[in-house]
């Protein structure tokens, strides 16, 4: 990818948080009026609850304030610009890095590693839609899943334009730039004079697949009260395996260190949470024991996924 001071992706995410207040508005009206436990004595569980309008439940103060946040993060990221220096034939001085698991990791530089971690971000993104399909979003309609998709936008703006600020601001190089070129693999990504070799904390691609994994967990929780042990931590274990690979991966390809990805991924599990928990509306919060067996599945699932992209 070109490099851009806001790249195709956050251009995207800026779009979707102008156009949601826009969205908002229609979007609610189609799922009818909030949702009234007196008024609508039919409705005896937390699942039928989000098909009566109880999430998302959207706030014109949230729904600005949300993806206002987004924007005045990517906006001062935009205003830090990239931090670039020259990197020396031999590469930069590993002495620099201060933690020794990530000078542990230097020497690594897949490019199959590379190209898997686009495919496996990819799925995590896609994780919560195919998720919803799943759990019966065809009940809710095109308004819910209208509804779900500004949520869904409003979260990764957020920590989309955290992780963009924090890279132009941290200025960190790469771990491939710290080796000498012979050893650097021969791709366009690994050019040392691009201005993204200065971009490596966090990682990207393991704060937007956390969010993925994070958003379709949380929503799961949010929407399917009733289900079983096993389904709960099947989902968590999907989530985990997609996000905790893409993070592995991105390690295995030399792109970054293991606390690029660990950073990336406290931002993409933080946003991704918090951001439908502040929509759930009338939706009681899940109960200690459903989030027990969801972390449980989803800690499992970035176990193997780390194992299998190491």
């Amino acid at each position: 990818m070109p490099a851009t001071r806001i790249g195709g992706a956050s251009r995207q995410l800026l779009a979707l948080a102008l156009l949601g207040p826009v969205m908002v508005g229609p979007l609610r009206a189609q799922s009818g009026p909030p949702f009234d436990s007196s008024a609508t004595p039919g409705v005896t569980s937390r699942s039928a609850l989000y098909l009566a309008g109880g999430y998302p439940d959207f706030n014109s103060r949230l729904d600005v304030v949300l993806p206002g946040l987004g924007v005045a993060l990517g906006t001062a990221g935009f205003i830090i610009g990239e931090q670039a220096r020259t990197v020396p034939p031999q590469g930069l001085d590993p002495g620099e890095i201060s933690l020794a698991a990530d000078r542990r990791s230097l020497g690594q530089g897949s490019l199959n590693a590379n190209r898997w971690s686009d495919w496996t971000r990819n799925s995590a993104l896609a994780f919560p839609f195919v998720v919803g399909l799943l759990a019966g979003e065809a009940g809710g309609g095109w308004a819910a899943f209208g509804q779900r998709a500004i949520v869904y936008a409003e979260a990764l703006l957020v920590s989309q334009s955290s992780t963009m600020l924090a890279k132009n601001a941290l200025g960190r190089a790469r771990p491939y730039a710290y080796l000498p070129v012979g050893a650097r693999p021969i791709h366009p990504d690994y050019d040392v004079g691009r201005a993204r070799t200065f971009r490596s904390l966090p990682s990207g691609h393991a704060s937007a697949a956390w969010t993925g994994a994070a958003i379709g967990a949380t929503e799961h929780l949010l929407r399917r009260p009733r289900a079983t042990t096993i389904e709960r931590f099947g989902v968590g274990l999907v989530a985990g395996a997609l996000a905790g690979s893409t993070s592995a991966l991105r390690v295995t390809a030399g792109e970054h260190f293991p606390s690029d990805v660990l950073a990336g991924a406290g931002l993409g599990l933080l946003t991704g949470t918090l951001v439908p928990l502040l929509h759930r509306g009338a939706v009681p919060s899940p109960t200690l024991r459903a989030w027990v067996q969801m972390t449980g599945g989803v800690a499992l699932g970035a176990f193997f996924g780390g194992l299998a992209g190491g």
